[in-house]
């Protein structure tokens, strides 16, 4: 924190790259490219003195999971056809037009017209970790009168089931700001069960810690000052092996397979790089758990609407159990967490 925020830190150049009156000369870029890197260079260090992901601390650093397959569909001649696409998918926009963009202007403003605000972190990611989706939270809240009380709302547990507690929610009328527990920068991907309960709960207007009917102009939860929950090293088991998507090279691919991609080396089969055709399996041949959601046989039944679990009786558990086990750095510009959703009432 102290880098970004020093003098000429990476704060500093953020400021002439987002002002107002900034054009798009290359002068305002050349600022933005600078600040893009000094954001960048913070993760160095950690990603040189550590072997764990900058997306999830539990898992290895080229993390296969989530699963990037639907990079390839989504870039198919059928697919761009069916919806008329006259380019290609790109998983994240270029880097310096996003730096431009002040987040937290536009949560505001929507949070003032009344539009539910629920910020999540999984406390397993470092890039954008529940701290600072914590700080954000009470950055927007400072900004209006009638969320003073929010810094000293409580955390309430956040009953995913009757079973399971599966984060800590601080909640004040529309606004709301959630550690998930065991989880990475996709918390929908880790604890989707948990994550699935509060984007419900949102759309319902109900309290996002129990689920309960509540009215949100005078709710608030009570608990403890701090989510503060601590547990075991954090150790990934069952953990696939590391794949390289040639659509993501740089974010999943180790030192020797990208350097191997530009020497035009190996073969791609299903949009994942291999040595050779003979290091690719089938799904049902592999065992180390790889192919997991990769193949599932299609169903017949059409589901819609919101399904919840009624929790009136639920009380707060040990959180040992679970549902299921920035991208960018510069996704992570504000270190602001992942916005859960934003809704109308």
């Amino acid at each position: 924190m102290s880098a970004y925020h020093r003098r000429r830190g990476c704060s500093d150049l953020l400021l002439p790259c987002r002002h107002p009156s900034s054009s798009t000369n290359s002068e305002t870029l050349l600022v933005c490219l600078q600040a893009w890197e000094c954001i960048y260079g913070l993760t160095i260090p950690y990603q040189q003195h550590t072997s764990r992901s900058l997306y999830d601390i539990s898992s290895p650093s080229f993390d296969p999971l989530p699963n990037q397959t639907y990079l390839t569909f989504l870039n198919s001649p059928k697919f761009l056809s069916a919806i008329g696409s006259p380019i290609n998918f790109t998983d994240l926009p270029p880097p310096l037009p996003a730096l431009r963009d002040d987040p937290l202007v536009a949560i505001k403003e929507l949070l003032s017209q009344g539009v539910r605000i629920a910020l999540l972190s999984g406390d397993r990611d470092y890039l954008c970790n529940w701290y600072s989706g914590q700080s954000t939270s009470l950055s927007i809240a400072g900004s209006f009168s009638r969320y003073n009380a929010f810094h000293t709302t409580g955390y309430a547990p956040l009953l995913t089931n009757k079973t399971y507690t599966g984060g800590s929610t601080r909640q004040l009328s529309n606004l709301s700001f959630t550690r998930v527990y065991d989880a990475g920068h996709f918390p929908s991907h880790s604890q989707p069960e948990t994550t699935f309960e509060i984007f419900s709960r949102i759309i319902l207007g109900s309290s996002i810690s129990t689920g309960e009917k509540v009215n949100l102009a005078s709710f608030a939860t009570k608990g403890t000052p701090e989510a503060d929950k601590t547990g075991p090293e954090l150790l990934a088991t069952n953990v696939p092996n590391a794949r390289c998507y040639i659509r993501k090279v740089a974010d999943t691919c180790d030192d020797e397979s990208v350097r191997a991609v530009l020497r035009g080396e190996g073969v791609v089969i299903n949009g994942v790089w291999y040595n050779s055709a003979g290091d690719w399996q089938l799904p049902g041949q592999r065992s180390d758990g790889e192919a997991a959601g990769e193949e599932a046989a299609p169903t017949s039944t059409i589901m819609t609407g919101i399904f919840t679990t009624s929790l009136s009786a639920a009380k707060p558990t040990s959180s040992s159990g679970g549902s299921s086990a920035c991208d960018n750095p510069a996704r992570g510009l504000l270190m602001v967490s992942v916005l859960a959703g934003l809704l109308l009432l």
